[in-house]
C-alpha cells in the first residue's frame, strides 16, 4: 500500500492536467476487469482506478451475445444494446453500468475520493513489468502502481473475397455486424419462390457453449416453428455438442435436443478448405468437409464432403492475448495458452492476470489450468482485486457454468 500512497502524491502533484500515472490500472473492458475495479474500490475506498479498453463499449456480460440479445431483441437492440426483459415491462441493458459511473480519464485526480475511469477504443501494446508503465498503441505510456490484465481477443484473418460472408461473435461491434447481415439475407428470402434452391444455409463452425448457444439462438429467431427458408448447421469437431466439458450422456442428450429443434448438426466434422463461389447475383462459401463416422448418433449430413453457405460463424470461442503477452516477455503457457500465473493470480511484479488470458496453478485440482467461463472471470477479477491491494486470497472456488437451450437447459 506504500507504493500506491506515493503514487497518489506524485498523481496530485506532477499530473493535474495530463494522465500518465494511474495508481491501479486494468487492461480490458471485459468482466474480469470490471469486477476487479469494484473489490478494489470496496477495499481501497480511495483508490483511482484507470480501465483501458480497446472496445467503444463500458464493461459488459458477453454472454448476452449468444442468446438474450437473439431471444428477446428488437430492431432498436444494435443500436440500444438493450432488451425486452420476459420477465417484467422493462428493458434490460447489456452494460454493467451506466455510462455516469465512470470518470473521464482526465477528471481521476480531481476527485478527492478516486473513482473508476474508462478510457475506450484504446489499445495497450506493451506492459513494462520492471518499470511500472504500459506503452499504448498511439505511443502514449502511462505509468502504473498495480497492473491487471484480464484482457483477451478473437482472431479472424482477414479475407477480402470472403469479408462479407465470414464472421466471428466475439464483442458487441461484432453482434452487431452479424445481426445486420442475417437480417438482410433473411429479409432477401421473402421475395424469393418458394423452391428448393432458394433454401440458404448459416454454419457455425464450433462446438463450445459459445457455438452451441449461438446455433440454437439463430434457429429460434430465424427458422423454428415457421415456413423458413433459411438453415442453420452447426459444424462439430467431436463426438457431441459441448463435448470437452460434459460427460458423454449429456453431450449425446444436448446434442438431440438441437437436432429436434431443427438445427443440423455435424459431428466430428472438420473443415479442409473453404472459397467463394458466385451463385447467380450473390457470393456463397464453399466449405469442403471431412466426417469420421465413429459416433452413436447420426449426423444431420446424410454423409456431405461438401457445404455451400451463404454465411460461416466461426464460433469457437475467444483466444488470450498472445501479442501483448509476447510483447511485454511474460511467461505463456504452451500447452494451454495464455499468461501464466500462479494461485494468487499474479504474474510478476506488480502485474496480475484473470480472465480467460490467465493460466493458472489450481491448488485444489492440483494442475494448471484456462478456463472461459463468465462466473471464472468474475471471480479472478475479484481475487486479481483483492491482491493488488495487499490481499493474500488464493483460487478455491471452481466456477460453475449454465446455458440454456429449449428454454431448460
Amino acid at each position: 500500500m506504500d507504493l500506491c500512497r506515493r503514487l497518489f502524491q506524485k498523481f496530485h502533484l506532477l499530473n493535474r492536467h495530463r494522465l500518465n500515472l494511474v495508481p491501479y490500472l486494468l487492461i480490458g473492458g471485459g468482466t474480469a476487469s470490471y469486477y476487479a475495479s469494484l473489490t478494489i474500490r470496496a477495499r481501497d475506498p480511495d483508490a483511482r482506478v484507470l480501465i483501458v479498453s480497446d472496445e467503444e463499449e463500458s464493461p459488459y456480460r458477453r454472454s448476452v451475445l449468444s442468446k438474450e440479445l437473439w431471444w428477446y431483441g428488437d430492431e432498436k437492440t444494435p443500436a440500444s444494446l438493450s432488451f425486452q426483459s420476459p420477465s417484467s415491462d422493462k428493458r434490460r441493458h447489456v452494460c454493467y453500468e451506466a455510462d455516469g459511473f465512470y470518470l473521464l480519464p482526465e477528471d481521476l485526480d480531481k476527485w478527492e475520493h478516486g473513482g473508476v475511469a474508462l478510457m475506450t477504443g484504446t489499445k495497450v501494446e506493451k506492459v513494462d513489468a520492471e518499470n511500472n508503465f504500459v506503452q499504448l498503441q498511439d505511443g502514449r505510456k502511462i505509468e502504473y502502481g498495480k497492473c491487471s490484465i484480464p484482457h483477451h481477443k478473437s482472431i479472424l484473418e482477414e479475407n477480402a473475397e470472403l469479408k462479407t460472408n465470414i464472421s466471428v461473435i466475439y464483442d458487441i461491434e461484432d453482434y452487431r455486424r452479424l445481426h445486420c447481415k442475417l437480417e438482410v439475407l433473411a429479409n432477401s428470402l421473402d421475395d424469393e419462390a418458394s423452391t428448393s434452391e432458394s433454401f440458404k444455409n448459416i454454419v457455425i463452425l464450433g462446438g463450445d457453449i459459445l457455438a452451441t448457444e449461438l446455433a440454437y439462438s439463430l434457429n429460434r429467431r430465424y427458422a423454428r416453428g415457421k415456413q423458413s427458408k433459411l438453415r442453420i448447421f452447426l459444424l462439430v469437431n467431436e463426438l457431441g455438442v459441448l463435448d470437452d466439458i460434459l460427460p458423454g450422456s449429456l453431450s449425446d442428450y444436448c446434442t438431440q435436443t438441437l437436432q429436434s429443434q431443427g438445427v443440423n448438426v455435424l459431428l466430428n466434422t472438420k473443415i479442409d478448405a473453404f472459397s467463394a463461389v458466385l451463385d447467380k447475383s450473390s457470393t456463397r462459401v464453399r466449405l469442403k468437409i471431412n466426417q469420421e463416422n465413429e459416433n452413436s448418433l447420426a449426423n444431420s449430413s446424410g454423409g456431405l464432403d461438401e457445404l455451400l453457405c451463404d454465411h460461416l460463424i466461426l464460433a469457437s470461442g475467444a483466444m488470450p492475448a498472445i501479442e501483448l503477452a509476447k510483447n511485454s516477455r511474460l511467461d505463456l503457457d504452451s500447452d494451454l495458452g495464455g499468461i501464466v500465473a500462479n494461485e494468487f493470480m499474479h504474474v510478476k511484479g506488480n502485474v496480475w492476470a484473470a480472465g480467460d488470458v490467465c493460466s493458472f496453478f489450481d491448488r485444489i485440482l492440483g494442475y494448471r489450468r484456462r478456463c472461459t467461463h463468465w462466473l471464472h472471470a468474475q471471480i479472478t477479477g475479484r481475487i486479481a482485486g483483492e491482491n493488488m491491494t495487499s490481499g493474500n486470497k488464493t483460487y478455491i472456488h471452481q466456477a460453475g457454468f449454465s446455458f440454456l437451450l429449449q428454454g431448460y437447459l
